[in-house]
């Protein structure tokens, strides 16, 4: 699981298992306090900052329903570790097998080694991904490309299509004074997505943040 710096989205979640392509979630801002992530290892470790290892074939009790979840999959031995960015915002790995008698000691050691480089990689994307969400929300998809790809020169001019919409609120002066500001924005969030949400029978380009 990684935080990631987006205007919609709090963090990723991807799962990889043998022979299945990644899954990809998303979580929204808030998911620190949802049951699932309160108990869960991933908040144990990212609190701890330290690595942990659960055996799941020896019939102990386990202290996390996630454990117990991958022991009825079949997972003999669970291991999780932070990654920490430069920034000190850290992050959780874990890594799961159901090959017989677990993770071996030089297992756990090549997770150990490859871990620096790993969050490395990882920080360097989350930033990338961070930069172009930023420059599709405040420039636009196309131009904020330009600009990830070194077109940057002062003067310099692109041709574009676009469309632009102008939308008004009736009595919206009124909302304004009436609610606290946070319920102005809150209202505002729900109509942007409903403005955007395509009628049936329609084929609609998804925005992309």
């Amino acid at each position: 699981m990684c935080a990631d710096l987006h205007p919609e989205f709090a963090g990723v979640s991807r799962v990889w298992r043998r022979g299945m392509q990644t899954e990809e979630r998303f979580l929204d801002f808030g998911f620190e306090k949802w049951p699932a992530y309160l108990n869960s290892p991933v908040r144990h470790v990212v609190e701890q900052r330290k690595p942990c290892r659960w055996r799941l074939n020896d019939g102990e009790p386990l202290p996390f329903p996630v454990l117990e979840e991958h022991r009825a999959a079949g997972y003999v031995d669970y291991a999780i570790a932070p990654m920490i960015f430069s920034d000190g915002r850290v992050n959780a790995i874990s890594w799961a097998t159901d090959r017989p008698g677990g993770f071996s000691d030089a297992d756990l050691r090549l997770f150990e080694e490859v871990l620096p480089t790993y969050s490395t990689v990882v920080e360097v994307k989350s930033l990338r991904r961070f930069a172009t969400n930023v420059l599709s929300t405040y420039v636009g998809r196309e131009p904020g490309e330009l600009i990830m790809n070194g077109q940057i020169r002062r003067g310099d001019v692109r041709t574009i299509k676009a469309a632009l919409m102008m939308v008004d609120l009736r009595d919206f002066t009124g909302l304004s004074e009436a609610l606290p500001p946070s319920k102005v924005i809150e209202t505002l969030n729900r109509y942007s997505t409903a403005s955007f949400r395509p009628s049936k029978g329609m084929a609609a380009r998804s925005l992309s943040f």
